[in-house]
């Protein structure tokens, strides 16, 4: 009879969830007041009857707000937030010990930790770009599709930072140092992007840089 190998614990996973509870509920809590401010004044527009107008503000709120919401700066602090609580216990040896010692696999243990994380930073954008492709729907804006490639952007911006941060974590085994070595890795990340930019413009004649208010604008 051929066992049946699991990489994913539920239990592990639910745990994490209703443990951190508080940490993804801030994140939707953020995300709501967003979505609520980038359509309150189309909406306002529309129940007095400037229908025109209550369209074009409510497309331009949804461009700028959506900017805000994908915002790489947030989605690089709650990365590594999300990182060190859900791994927290590797900073301790007595708990880290009590854990392994489990009958689950520490591969089983870590996919599920990081699913759980994953999916906690997922939540609030899921919410938030739902809202707005809806709203954009009810009020003609013509945003779906770039909704949809600006999710896609900001989902492997999720997977790439948290990624960054669960290495560090396990690497490190204390919550300030991970920070510490987060940060140092993204900085010079960007010193180097930065770098290889200038450097590419000494041998390029023409270049094109694409943010978030371009792919909505598209």
């Amino acid at each position: 009879m051929k066992s049946k190998i699991s990489y994913f614990n539920k239990a592990v996973f639910k745990k994490d969830m209703t443990q951190f509870w508080s940490l993804w509920a801030v994140e939707i809590v953020i995300s709501l007041l967003i979505f609520i401010m980038s359509s309150v004044n189309g909406i306002i527009r529309e129940y007095t009857g400037n229908t025109l107008n209550a369209r074009s503000d409510i497309k331009e709120s949804l461009i700028s707000f959506t900017a805000v919401l994908a915002n790489p700066i947030f989605i690089f602090v709650m990365a590594i937030v999300v990182a060190v609580v859900v791994f927290q216990y590797t900073f301790n040896s007595r708990e880290m010990y009590m854990i392994h010692s489990l009958p689950v696999k520490r591969e089983t243990l870590f996919i599920s930790h990081y699913i759980a994380g994953v999916v906690m930073l997922l939540i609030p954008y899921v919410i938030g770009f739902a809202g707005y492709i809806i709203v954009g729907k009810m009020y003609c804006a013509g945003l779906t599709i770039s909704m949809l490639l600006l999710a896609f952007e900001v989902f492997a911006m999720i997977l790439l930072f948290y990624g960054i941060a669960c290495m560090v974590v396990m690497v490190s085994g204390n919550s300030m140092m991970s920070i510490s070595i987060y940060c140092v890795l993204n900085v010079l990340y960007i010193g180097f992007y930065m770098m290889f930019m200038s450097v590419n413009q000494m041998f390029s004649y023409a270049g094109r840089t694409v943010d978030m208010e371009n792919i909505l604008m598209a």
